[in-house]
């Protein structure tokens, strides 16, 4: 590929008396152009993709029954809460006071040392864990179910952790009045013979 440019000369009565020719080799410009717009628009591609991953996430994250709360693990294995979905802030209330801070720092003493168990456990076996817990909110004896997912970078070090949690306080009191229900209907009863 060349770009021309033509410059004529003129006298000084304006009459054209030479022409400049210039011409230059641009091919390997023009290659690399095309080259970089293509980047641009693969790059561009992959961005929206990104976006929209992640509103779909966003919108799970937002809309799910379950709590879910996302930890970053520093160098020192410590949990820092980054971020928390709403159902979680209905049940606990607004945590903006706790963002950015140590879990141990945001619990009250008894409960961290129960949480922190887990978590090591978690950051130790570098697996999913699942386990349920019981938390008294008030007068309020809730169950749950809780899964804790570390999220491993290339080099096999857990720099995240994602925890989800299910209330299953209604399934724990229906399972406990069933069980009443049943021995209570065996007592007096026998054999005669």
């Amino acid at each position: 590929i060349l770009d021309r440019r033509i410059i004529p000369e003129f006298d000084e009565s304006g009459r054209v008396i030479s022409v400049l020719a210039i011409s230059r080799d641009i091919t390997m410009q023009k290659s690399a152009e095309n080259q970089l717009r293509q980047k641009n628009a693969e790059l561009l591609k992959a961005q929206l993709e990104i976006e929209h991953s992640q509103a779909k996430y966003k919108q799970i994250f937002d809309n799910t029954l379950d709590q879910i709360f996302i930890f970053d693990v520093t160098a020192e294995k410590r949990l820092k809460l980054i971020d928390y979905n709403p159902t979680l802030r209905k049940l606990v209330g607004d945590l903006n006071i706790a963002e950015d801070k140590y879990i141990e720092d945001c619990l009250a003493p008894e409960r961290s040392k129960q949480v922190i168990h887990n978590y090591q456990r978690c950051l130790i076996e570098k697996q999913i864990i699942t386990y349920e817990e019981v938390i008294q909110l008030g007068d309020d004896t809730l169950y749950f179910s809780t899964q804790l997912i570390p999220i491993i970078d290339k080099h096999g070090n857990i720099y995240r952790m994602v925890g989800i949690t299910r209330n299953i306080t209604e399934n724990k009191k229906l399972t406990q009045e069933d069980i009443k229900r049943k021995s209570s209907g065996s007592k007096g009863q026998g054999f005669s013979i």
